[in-house]
């Protein structure tokens, strides 16, 4: 069974940008779950839920890869 997570953290990032992020998640530790939608052309929308402690980390984590 899948773990339920309480928080969530969305961002904008480019296709480039999701390359390079599913690269860092792709080596992260801490528990998560991601969905990505298109947002339009060129513009995906990342959402990660993660438990609320966790959050600050995700965020800087985006934040280096927002639009």
């Amino acid at each position: 069974m899948a773990k339920e997570f309480n928080s969530k953290i969305s961002a904008n990032v480019s296709g480039e940008a999701l390359r390079a992020l599913y690269g860092i998640l792709d080596k992260e530790e801490i528990p998560y779950s991601a969905n990505v939608y298109q947002a339009e052309k060129g513009v995906r929308l990342v959402t990660i839920c993660a438990d609320a402690k966790d959050i600050p980390h995700f965020k800087e984590v985006l934040n280096k890869h927002q639009l």
